[in-house]
């Protein structure tokens, strides 16, 4: 295929989460539906709670299956449940996600209510009080009493039982003053991220006993600072984030967590088996594209179907490893060069993986994969006696050409899938 004969897919996107997009993955989705599905319907306990996990590569379609889930369960259970996505990739840090999960509760809470769901007087008020003191770090009392009459006067924070208590406790607060009863007060008080996640915790708990189950879903948690790994006071530093933000566990809630799997040393044991998502084979990674290229137009479809594309698209999916994300990630990028054909396979594999690695050159990039010698993993002293540059080993981890087997202890290395095709080329 000449170069000029370029393939435009103006509907294919790589990242697109869209459930209706999902292919396979039906036992899957029984794990992680069936106990959000019995935690949402068990009317017994009102203050139990649940976490699961979901891991896998990076690319591998967590984002996509969990959503998937999601939206059965709200089809299903719309009078019933409150979902709030958060994704770590747009909130770094404990205190940011904090404020995510209270800025997306308003925001899901002010939907429903916009389609005449009936909700607690105090919710949406609740919530949006909670997503302004995420705000604030430190703060007089006179000030917190002015964020709370603020809320006060837009509504009534009466049935916020749990809430009221924690705000008194942890902050001095009353959310039942009003202007003229506002005490005159002096001092601070450390709004820090333990005091919020205890005050966010008891206004689900006060959701949940007024019959609304809250499903909380952190999405890319290995994305609060995925190239910490370096340095050993990073990775601790990380670590007490992330254990931080746990701490959601201990509210009447379902918590649904997605990590790459090299992250998952950090879940708490008493967390329920993680779901591990495992790389599609190559037919389904085909039906992918299939499902993918079905609001493409019949030229482009047709463009997408003649012998040479088939051949290209047969090789970049049966590439071992290679995950839902890089192989369509491949596609689309030679398809809109015009290079998705046998004949264009080396140069232009080449090409998209020095725009992947700005800062590596071609050779220190094919010295990366061949320091793997054909193995899926090595170990780090392998890696760095094979690359023979402090330079070279400090740019493969930082701009992730490898990543660690385990976040945690950093010890062994696997190659980064989007170099999968230039290991086959090297092969």
């Amino acid at each position: 295929m000449p170069r000029s004969q370029r393939i435009a897919l103006r509907h294919l996107d790589p990242g697109a989460t869209n459930p209706a997009l999902l292919i396979d993955r039906e036992a899957e989705r029984e794990r992680l539906y069936a106990p959000l599905k019995e935690y949402i319907t068990d009317p017994v306990n009102l203050a139990q709670n649940l976490s699961v996990a979901v891991v896998g590569e990076k690319g591998v379609g967590k984002s996509i299956f969990t959503l998937s889930v999601l939206k059965r369960l709200r089809e299903e259970h719309s009078d019933q449940i409150v979902t709030v996505e958060v994704d770590c990739r747009r909130h770094r840090g404990w205190r940011e996600l904090l404020f995510g999960v209270c800025d997306k509760l308003k925001l899901e809470l002010e939907s429903l209510s916009s389609v005449g769901q009936k909700l607690p007087e105090y919710a949406i008020d609740a919530a949006s009080l909670l997503r302004d003191l995420a705000r604030l770090d430190h703060a007089q009392e006179a000030t917190l009493e002015d964020y709370a009459l603020t809320t006060i006067r837009k509504g009534k924070l009466g049935g916020a039982r749990a809430l009221k208590e924690v705000a008194k406790l942890e902050l001095s607060l009353e959310l039942t003053i009003t202007e003229t009863h506002k005490r005159s007060v002096s001092g601070a008080r450390l709004l820090d991220e333990d005091r919020l996640t205890r005050m966010i915790s008891a206004l689900f708990t006060d959701l949940a006993r007024d019959g609304l189950r809250a499903v909380v879903f952190i999405d890319n948690l290995d994305e609060v600072n995925h190239d910490s790994y370096i340095r050993a006071q990073d990775r601790d530093a990380v670590r007490r984030e992330v254990e931080g933000l746990l701490k959601l566990e201990d509210a009447p809630i379902a918590l649904v967590l997605n990590a790459r799997t090299y992250f998952a040393g950090v879940f708490n044991r008493t967390m329920r088996r993680p779901i591990r998502l495992e790389p599609l084979p190559g037919a389904l990674l085909r039906d992918v594209l299939r499902r993918r290229l079905e609001d493409e137009t019949p030229a482009v479809q047709a463009q997408m179907a003649t012998p040479e594309v088939e051949s290209e698209l047969v090789w970049l999916s049966e590439l071992a490893g290679t995950t839902p994300f890089e192989f369509l990630y491949f596609v689309f990028e030679r398809a809109q060069e015009g290079s998705l054909s046998p004949a264009e396979r080396e140069p232009s594999v080449q090409s998209i993986l020095l725009d992947c690695f700005p800062n590596l050159e071609r050779e220190e990039l094919c010295k990366i994969v061949r320091a793997f010698d054909g193995q899926a993993r090595i170990s780090r002293d392998d890696l760095e006696k094979a690359l023979g540059s402090d330079y070279l080993f400090e740019q493969a981890m930082l701009q992730q050409a490898v990543l660690p087997v385990d976040f945690w202890v950093p010890k062994m290395f696997s190659l980064d899938a989007r170099l999968l095709p230039l290991r086959a080329l090297l092969a």
